[in-house]
C-alpha cells in the first residue's frame, strides 16, 4: 500500500513537472511573439526617425540582456528538474531493487527511507514550483512592459506619419478646424457681402470722398484688404524663418527640424487665431499712411474701422495656414484693360469682355492651387464689341417688325445694367 501511495505521489509530481514544462513552453512562445512584434516596430521607427537609432539600440540591448537572463534562469530550472528526475529514477530503482525483500525490517526501513525521500522531493518540488511561479510573474511583467513600449512606439510613429502627411498639403483638411481654408473662404465672402458694403456706404457719405466717385472708394477698400494680407503674410513668414534659423543654430537634424516646425505651425493655427498687437500697429500705420483723408476718430468712421479690422483678422488666418491661403492681389490681380476672365472674376454692376477696374481679389487654397472664391471686377465693353453692336443695330434699323425688337433688346442691355441702383448716401442714411 505504501508503494502504491508512493507511486501516486511520484506520478503527481511527474504531472506537475509536465505542466511546468508546458507553461514554460507557452511563455517561450509569448516571448518569441513579443520579440517579433518588437522587431517589427523597431524596423518601422528606424525608417522614420534615424536620429533615435542609438537610443533604440540601447533599449534593445537591455531587452536582450533581460531575455538572456531569463533564458539562463530557465536553463538553471531545467538543470534542477533534471537532477530531480535523476533522483526520482534512483528512487524507482531502489523501489524495484527492494521489492522482493520480504523481511519486515527491510520493508519498514524502506518505507521510512521512502517517506524521507518523498518528503525531501516534495519540499524540493514545492521550492522549485514557487521559483518558477515567481519567474512567470516576472516574465508577465516584462511582457506587459514590452507591450506598453510597443504601443507607445506605434503612437509616436502614427503621429509622425500624420504630421508628415499634412505638412504643406492643403488637400488634407482637419474637419474639426473651424479656421480651415474652406471656412476662411466662407468668411471672406461674407466680409465682401457685409462689412465691405457697409464701409462703402459710409465712405461715400464722408465729405472727402463724396465727389470722388465709386471707383476711388472701391480702390480704398481693395487696397485695404491687400495691405492686410501683405503685412500678415510677411509676419507669419518671418516667424517661421526665425524658428528655422534658431533650430539650425543649435544643430537640429533636417527631419527633426521639419517635424518641429510642423508642430509649431499647427500650434500657432490653434492658439493664435487673432493678430498680435505689433501686427495691428504696423497694419494701422500702413493704412493711415496710405489713406490720410479718412478721419481717425472712430465715431466718424465706425463701419470703415470695422471693415479694416476684419480684413486683418481674416488675412492673418490666411497667412498661418499650411501652406498659406493665396489672395490674388498686387501684380497678380486683374488690371484695367485686361480681358475679363469669368472663371476668376464675376461682374460688379456692368458686364463686358474687358476689365475696367478690380473690385475684390480672388482667393486660392495656395499659390498656384485651386480656387476658393471668385473675385469681383467692374467690366466694360471693348471697342471692337461696341462697333459690332452698332453695326448690328444699323442693319436692324433697315428691317421691319421682328428685327426692330432684336435691336431694342441688344441696345438696352448694357444701359439697364449701368442703370442698376448703387449704394448712396441717401440709402445708407
Amino acid at each position: 500500500m505504501c508503494c502504491s501511495i508512493l507511486g501516486a505521489e511520484i506520478k503527481s509530481l511527474e504531472n506537475k513537472l509536465k505542466m511546468n514544462r508546458e507553461e514554460r513552453a507557452a511563455q517561450d512562445e509569448k516571448i518569441k511573439k513579443i520579440k517579433q512584434d518588437l522587431e517589427s516596430a523597431r524596423n518601422q521607427l528606424e525608417e522614420e526617425k534615424t536620429q533615435n537609432q542609438a537610443e533604440r539600440k540601447k533599449e534593445n540591448k537591455h531587452i536582450k540582456q533581460d531575455l538572456e537572463e531569463a533564458r539562463s534562469r530557465l536553463e538553471e530550472s531545467n538543470e534542477q528538474n533534471q537532477k530531480l528526475k535523476t533522483q526520482l529514477d534512483e528512487l524507482k530503482k531502489r523501489k524495484h531493487d527492494k521489492h522482493n525483500d520480504t523481511d519486515e525490517t527491510k520493508r519498514s526501513r524502506q518505507e521510512k527511507e521512502k517517506r524521507l525521500t518523498n518528503n525531501f522531493a516534495i519540499e524540493l518540488l514545492k521550492d522549485q514550483n514557487e521559483t518558477m511561479h515567481n519567474e512567470i510573474r516576472e516574465r508577465d511583467k516584462e511582457i506587459q512592459q514590452l507591450k506598453h513600449e510597443k504601443d507607445e512606439l506605434y503612437l509616436r510613429l502614427s503621429a509622425l506619419a500624420g504630421r508628415k502627411l499634412t505638412d504643406n498639403n492643403p488637400n488634407i483638411a482637419d474637419l474639426s478646424d473651424m479656421n480651415r481654408p474652406t471656412k476662411i473662404a466662407e468668411n471672406y465672402s461674407q466680409l465682401y457681402d457685409n462689412e465691405w458694403t457697409d464701409a462703402f456706404q459710409e465712405l461715400e457719405c464722408l465729405p472727402v470722398y463724396k465727389d470722388k466717385g465709386e471707383k476711388t472708394i472701391i480702390k480704398v477698400l481693395f487696397d485695404t484688404i491687400t495691405i492686410a494680407y501683405q503685412v500678415a503674410l510677411e509676419k507669419a513668414t518671418s516667424e517661421l524663418e526665425k524658428i528655422k534659423e534658431a533650430i539650425h543654430d543649435i544643430g537640429g537634424v533636417e527631419d527633426e527640424t521639419k517635424d518641429l516646425v510642423k508642430q509649431l505651425k499647427d500650434r500657432r493655427k490653434k492658439e493664435r487665431v487673432l493678430p498680435d498687437s505689433d501686427l495691428k500697429k504696423k497694419y494701422q500705420s500702413k493704412v493711415n499712411e496710405r489713406f490720410p483723408l479718412i478721419p481717425c476718430d472712430k465715431s466718424e468712421s465706425v463701419e470703415w474701422n470695422r471693415y479694416r479690422d476684419a480684413c486683418l483678422n481674416i488675412a492673418w488666418l490666411m497667412a498661418i495656414q499650411d501652406p498659406p491661403v493665396y489672395l490674388e492681389c498686387g501684380d497678380e490681380s486683374c488690371k484695367s484693360g485686361d480681358k475679363h476672365n469669368r472663371s476668376r472674376y464675376r461682374e460688379y454692376t456692368k458686364s463686358g469682355d474687358m476689365v475696367d477696374f478690380p473690385v475684390w481679389p480672388a482667393l486660392y487654397i495656395q499659390q498656384g492651387g485651386s480656387m476658393l472664391g471668385k473675385g469681383v471686377a467692374q467690366c466694360k465693353k471693348s471697342f471692337s464689341t461696341s462697333v459690332q453692336i452698332r453695326n448690328t443695330d444699323e442693319k436692324a434699323n433697315t428691317k421691319p417688325t421682328n428685327n426692330s425688337l432684336s435691336k431694342s433688346f441688344h441696345g438696352t442691355a448694357s444701359e439697364e445694367i449701368s442703370a442698376m441702383p448703387k449704394p448712396s448716401c441717401s440709402t445708407a442714411l
